[in-house]
């Protein structure tokens, strides 16, 4: 019931009985410690009590990198000071030293008192190889609409600039040379012998976390049926053969479906073409529904695709008969022994994409039906998660932390442009020196703020993080034994490695200019798929051409909105309702608030009263009510039309949609509809039919006005007729001026 934690505490609590302390002491009169720089408060106490009369430590300060569970290089380096006795080590015998000058170059400026390294005599005349390579994002070119080719899209995806370009490094580094220190020599043989073609096995990828990067570099090698070992988890459900399998299983879970009924066809069951899919659409381009138009074919047509299509038809009936009485995983074994199983196994790594369909077939066993398993599926959107192994031969895509203690022949560094954690938020800040900092709590005011003490935890959290990072990096980098890629993104960088924010930021590329590689490693067509593009000229693509690609008959309406507005239609050229006047002196704020009034106005009651209720049932602000006049507000419910709404039933701020003829809306002979959406002030039913009254709050003249807002009150006409489906004939329409006053007809 213990853990690690708990059986240090344990132990800690034992040693402060002198007793067994000094039992302890005499027994083990040495005591060595290896990988110092990674011991916390309560080891170091640990090593304290039961050190003898020999204590011995070996460590780097510059591989403290568990500060998440207490580690802190300067325990080592306060110790280096302590003791009597130190030895630097500078020599490194792990890495060539072309890796040691670039590793050297880029910690030297950036860590205090750094002992450059040294290169043995391992690797004897061999220097190896260092390359800083920017990674370059894709940009999407607008190409004219044509004609969908399949082979000129074949393999393209939804892809990722890091995940793709790594991919393709490692498809170049694979067969190159390296040098193996370690192969031993017999008597008269050439060190040629040491040298060896890359593989798979021989290349690790370090990331900063096993999820982002790692996830779609994995992702991306995968695609390409390179072998690789992870612990990062990538999703089954985004691989082929998943997808294969998936549509199938849709498919025969609900028969009315288009693109799981084509995956199912260009499948080995299937054993369609894309060509004889193609034949079956040209042939019949009018049903909506693919599925219809091979029903169609299948009826009307005598040829061998018609016979084809029967005949799967037949064995789909068959499989779909027991999907009903299987379970799912089951009949995923069923789609494989018919022939999935082949087709997954005939493509790149078609080992591993098995084993990742025996994955997604275990996560179905405990889904009973196929339905089932596909309800699942959706409720956690599409995701299985599986962890990538590849075995011994397979690229290693691991984090940085997890690197610490291996080594690779060939290192790619990809993930430097991930931003740092930075300082923690929580309701407690804690650092070694400050102890907690809390948040300061302002009960009378209801206010949190930040304190003095933790802006200084902050500064302090910064400090220890840059330093952590920094020994993360040096970490990472000297894992390559003879080759070392770093990929970075082309960005701005600090000023200073102290304001660092990622790991780029602490590299100085100037100096590590003669390092760049300026082009990225040629790029390399996707694995070959099975594609169709119908060549020019030929009937096939005729025929495609005269269903997909036939001329819009009213181009005119390609340029006009989908939707609009009267504000839209009128915008330049539009007094608002607050269409303010120096020689009436209106302004806009009693336009709103003479509106605010007569959005609640009860017809037919004196305007004195109306203003006190609104007061006490608090309807408008004290501001709102200050700027409305009673005189003017008996003046404008005294408007005939005003007037005599008294008891009539009427709707305010009827807001509408309808669909207008964009001819009626624009300066065009385009009678494709256009959404219009408006709101009328008010709308109500009179004895002759409708009646909309439209408020403007304008010091211009009746004739200005009723120019001015023609096509927005007709277009009101035109919806209100649509959405009440009555003659536009019956709605009349007036503007009231509220601020002279004046009813206008329209």
């Amino acid at each position: 019931m213990l853990d690690y934690d708990d059986l240090e505490h344990f132990a800690l609590a034992v040693l402060q009985n002198e007793d067994a302390r000094k039992e302890l002491s005499e027994k083990y009169r040495y005591v060595f410690v290896d990988e110092y720089q990674d011991v916390n408060p309560v080891q170091e106490k640990l090593i304290s009590l039961v050190s003898g009369e020999e204590l011995f430590l070996v460590g780097d300060s510059k591989q403290a990198i568990y500060g998440f569970r207490g580690s802190r290089s300067e325990y080592f380096i306060r110790k280096e000071k302590e003791l009597e006795h130190s030895l630097r080590l500078t020599s490194n015998f792990r890495s060539a030293n072309r890796v040691l000058e670039a590793v050297n170059r880029v910690f030297a400026p950036i860590m205090e008192n750094y002992p450059p390294m040294r290169g043995g005599d391992r690797y004897g005349g061999y220097a190896g190889e260092v390359f800083f390579r920017a990674v370059r994002e894709e940009k999407n070119e607008k190409t004219e609409r044509s004609i969908y080719s399949v082979l000129e899209n074949a393999g393209r995806a939804e892809t990722d600039a890091l995940a793709e370009q790594v991919a393709l490094l490692v498809e170049e580094e694979c067969g190159a040379q390296w040098y193996d220190a370690d192969e031993k020599l017999g008597e008269g043989e050439d060190d040629r012998k040491r040298y060896k073609p890359v593989t798979y096995g021989d290349v690790a990828v370090l990331t900063r976390k096993n999820t982002g990067d790692a996830e779609r570099i994995v992702r991306a090698l995968a695609r390409r049926g390179i072998p690789v070992t992870s612990s990062s988890k990538t999703n089954v459900c985004d691989c082929f053969e998943a997808r294969l399998v998936i549509d199938w299983l849709s498919w025969l879970d609900n028969a009315e479906q288009d693109i799981p009924l084509a995956t199912a066809l260009l499948s080995a069951i299937g054993g369609f073409t894309d060509s004889e899919l193609a034949k079956v659409r040209a042939r019949f381009p009018s049903p909506f529904t693919f599925r219809e138009a091979c029903r169609e074919y299948e009826k009307k047509m005598a040829d061998g695709v018609a016979k084809k299509l029967a005949a799967f038809r037949a064995r789909a009936e068959e499989l779909r008969l027991h999907a009903r009485v299987r379970t799912a995983a089951e009949v995923i074994n069923e789609l494989l022994d018919a022939g999935l199983e082949r087709q997954i196994a005939a493509k790149q790594g078609g080992r591993e994409r098995l084993t990742r369909v025996r994955r997604l077939t275990a996560e179905a066993e405990s889904c009973g039906s196929v339905h089932d398993f596909l309800v699942r599926l959706k409720a956690t959107d599409y995701r299985v998660e599986y962890a990538e192994s590849g075995g011994e031969g397979a690229v290693k895509v691991l984090t940085m932390h997890a690197s610490k203690g291996l080594e690779y022949p060939v290192v790619i560094l990809a993930g430097l442009d991930g931003n740092f954690h930075g300082a923690e938020k929580d309701e407690l800040m804690y650092t070694e020196r400050l102890l907690v900092s809390p948040r300061a709590y302002d009960t009378e005011q209801k206010l949190v703020s930040e304190t003095l003490a933790r802006r200084a935890a902050a500064v302090l959290q910064r400090r220890e993080e840059l330093v952590q990072e920094k020994n993360l990096l040096y970490v990472a980098m000297t894992r390559a034994r003879c080759r070392l890629h770093i990929m970075y993104g082309e960005r701005d960088h600090a000023l200073s490695p102290e304001y660092a924010k990622r790991f780029s930021d602490f590299i100085d590329f100037s100096a590590c200019a003669e390092y760049r590689v300026e082009d990225s490693p040629a790029e390399r067509p996707a694995p070959a798929r099975n594609a169709f593009a119908a060549a020019a000229d030929t009937e096939a693509y005729e025929l495609l051409r005269r269903v997909y690609q036939a001329d819009y008959g009213d181009r005119a309406s390609v340029s006009l909105p989908v939707k609009s507005s009267a504000t839209d239609l009128l915008r330049g050229e539009t007094v608002p309702f607050f269409d303010t006047d120096e020689e009436g002196g209106y302004t806009a704020e009693e336009g709103i608030a003479y509106h605010a009034f007569l959005e609640r106005a009860r017809f037919g009651m004196p305007a004195a009263e109306q203003l006190a209720d609104m007061r006490a049932r608090a309807e408008l602000s004290e501001e709102t009510l200050a700027l409305l006049k009673t005189e003017k507000l008996e003046r404008i419910l005294a408007i005939p039309a005003i007037a005599a709404l008294k008891g009539m039933r009427v709707r305010r701020e009827q807001t509408f949609l309808a669909r207008l003829p964009a001819c009626e809306l624009y300066e065009t002979e385009s009678k494709d509809e256009i959404v219009f959406q408006g709101a009328i002030d008010l709308l109500c039913e009179t004895p002759q039919g409708y009646l909309i009254l439209d408020y403007k709050y304008s010091g211009h003249g009746d004739d200005y006005l009723r120019a001015r807002y023609e096509k927005q009150i007709r277009l009101y006409r035109k919806a209100t007729a649509r959405a009440l489906k009555i003659d536009e004939a019956k709605i009349s329409a007036k503007i009231i001026n509220v601020a002279r006053c004046r009813e206008i007809e329209m």
